[in-house]
C-alpha cells in the first residue's frame, strides 16, 4: 500500500495545483496562441494531464491488489470497472449540476485534492509510515492556508464564479485614475 499512498498524494499535488496556478498558466498559454481550438486543447493538457495520468495508474494498480484468484480474474476486474463507471457517472452528475453552481470549480478541485489526500493518509496508516502521514498532515494544512491565502488576496478584488468560469472586478490605475475593471478570468 505504500505504493498508492505515494501515488495518492501526487494526484493530491496535482489536482492542488489546477486552482492555486491555472489562472496563471491559462493567461500564458493564451497570451502565446492565438487559434482558440489549439489553445484549448494545449489549456486541457497544461491542466489536466498529469492529475488524469496519475488516476490512470491507480485503477490497475488496484485491481492487481485485489486479484487473488485468477480464474476470477475477469469478474474481479468487471466488477470493479462497474464500480469505477456507476461512480464516474456519479460524479459527472453531481460535480455538473450541483457541486460547480453551489460552490463553484475552485473548491471543488481543493475538495478533490482533500479527499486525495485522505485516501494517502489511510493507505500510509495502513503500511504505517510515519513519514507519510506527516507529509499528509503538512500538505493537508498547505491546502487549508492555500485556500486561505487566495481567498486573503482577493480581498480588493471581487470575484464572482459562474457555473463554468470566474469574473473578476478589480481595481487598476487607469490614466492615472483609479478604476474598477471587469476583467474574464478562465
Amino acid at each position: 500500500y505504500k505504493f498508492l499512498s505515494i501515488l495518492y498524494f501526487l494526484i493530491s499535488i496535482s489536482i492542488l495545483i489546477i486552482p492555486i496556478a491555472g489562472d496563471t498558466v491559462l493567461s500564458a498559454i493564451t497570451i502565446n496562441i492565438s487559434s482558440i481550438k489549439i489553445n484549448s486543447l494545449v489549456s486541457c493538457i497544461a491542466l489536466f494531464a498529469i492529475p488524469s495520468l496519475l488516476l490512470g495508474i491507480a485503477a490497475p494498480y488496484l485491481i492487481r491488489l485485489k486479484l487473488t484468484d485468477p480464474k476470477k480474474s475477469g469478474e474481479t476486474i468487471g466488477v470493479l470497472y462497474a464500480l469505477s463507471t456507476l461512480g464516474s457517472i456519479f460524479g459527472t452528475f453531481f460535480a455538473g449540476f450541483f457541486l460547480f453552481s453551489s460552490i463553484g470549480s475552485s473548491l471543488v478541485l481543493f475538495l478533490l485534492s482533500g479527499l486525495s489526500l485522505l485516501i494517502s493518509v489511510s493507505f500510509a496508516v495502513s503500511v504505517k509510515n510515519k513519514t507519510l502521514i506527516f507529509l499528509a498532515v503538512i500538505f493537508f494544512g498547505a491546502i487549508i492556508f492555500t485556500s486561505y491565502a487566495l481567498q486573503s488576496s482577493r480581498q480588493n478584488n471581487l470575484t464572482y464564479e459562474t457555473n463554468y468560469s470566474k469574473v473578476n472586478l478589480v481595481k487598476a490605475d487607469y490614466l492615472g485614475r483609479e478604476t474598477i475593471v471587469m476583467r474574464y478570468a478562465n
